[in-house]
């Protein structure tokens, strides 16, 4: 994550020359990134895992990606791009990659069904003519069943952050945006039901990535850190605290506090209290993602305190949203 800057000049400019749009494609390939790509499972032992019915009821007709004239890029959604299907697919497939089951027997298999409530992009012109930041919101309502289990039901509101330059286009970067969305929504998604659930251990490896992350610092291992903080490892909270005052970059520390919010810590709630005015708006978002996610008294007393009076348009949005 990088400090923001806005040219009102360009990004008005951009406005007038790149008129809303229809955006035609979603590639959830796209969405697999450097930083989020899972290419060893994160848990062992895991159940087998079947995908239900995944239906939608957010407003198809309003823009999904949604900006302004010194916010960056409008578009809407072509018809015949099927979200819903698309999020199946995607928590198929990073289920697969994170470790669980093929679906079995029937009485051994837990069935998830989703309902997406919401699910859009803020954009923000950051730096000129192609760069573009973009805010991923994606609320859920799950069920989750078992032949010979009582059915479980979880809300979630979940939330995605992407940094792009496209040099010349605007359209391909809020596509990818959105694609990873859904990726990263199917994997956090999957994670929470674990840490409820499912009570799967982390894989052979995990614990050796994070010692790399304490050691070192989490530039260059961007995707260690999110397979550790997805695969819920005990001992990953405490290590990553003791780490944050240690990486002296913004969008390190902001990477760290993402991390404890995937891990749902609460000994991480306050870990950027006192220093919250002072910090960078990324961190500071971070910081609020954690809130939101960790949802005890204390957290949600720092959402309404902290995070729905920042003076950042887009850690406030995103606290007013998580407190909705």
């Amino acid at each position: 994550m990088q400090a923001r800057t806005t040219l009102v000049a360009i990004a008005l400019l951009s406005a007038t020359l790149l008129p809303a749009a229809t955006l035609d494609k979603l590639d959830l390939a796209l969405g697999r990134t450097e930083q989020t790509r899972i290419a060893t499972p994160v848990y062992a032992g895991a159940p087998p895992l079947a995908v239900g019915a995944v239906t939608a009821t957010f407003d198809r007709g309003a823009k999904i990606v949604r900006g302004s004239a010194l916010h960056g890029p409008t578009y809407s959604l072509a018809p015949a791009i099927d979200i819903p299907a698309l999020f199946a697919r995607a928590l198929r497939e990073e289920g697969k990659a994170m470790g669980f089951a093929a679906p079995a027997a029937p009485e051994a298999t837990w069935t998830v069904s989703a309902t997406i409530r919401d699910y859009h992009i803020d954009s923000y012109q950051s730096s000129g003519w192609s760069a573009a930041l973009y805010y991923g919101f994606l609320e859920l309502d799950l069920e989750l069943a078992k032949p010979g289990e009582e059915s479980r039901r979880y809300h979630y509101r979940l939330n995605d952050y992407d940094a792009a330059f496209s040099f010349g286009t605007r359209r391909g970067s809020a596509e990818n945006a959105l694609t990873r969305l859904l990726v990263t929504g199917a994997q956090e998604t999957l994670a929470r039901l674990n840490r409820a659930v499912f009570k799967a251990g982390p894989a052979a490896g995990i614990d050796a990535r994070l010692a790399r992350i304490v050691e070192s610092g989490v530039a260059g291992r961007e995707n260690d850190l999110r397979l550790v903080a997805l695969s819920g490892l005990p001992a990953a909270a405490p290590a990553l605290l003791q780490r944050l005052p240690k990486e002296l970059e913004a969008g390190r520390r902001a990477d760290l506090v993402a991390a404890l919010a995937l891990l749902a810590a609460p000994e991480g709630v306050d870990a950027v209290v006192a220093s919250y005015r002072r910090e960078d708006e990324d961190v500071r978002c971070a910081a609020v993602k954690s809130w939101g996610a960790v949802a005890d008294e204390n957290a949600l007393r720092h959402l309404r305190e902290l995070g729905a009076s920042d003076t950042d348009e887009h850690c406030k949005a995103l606290a007013v949203w998580l407190l909705r």
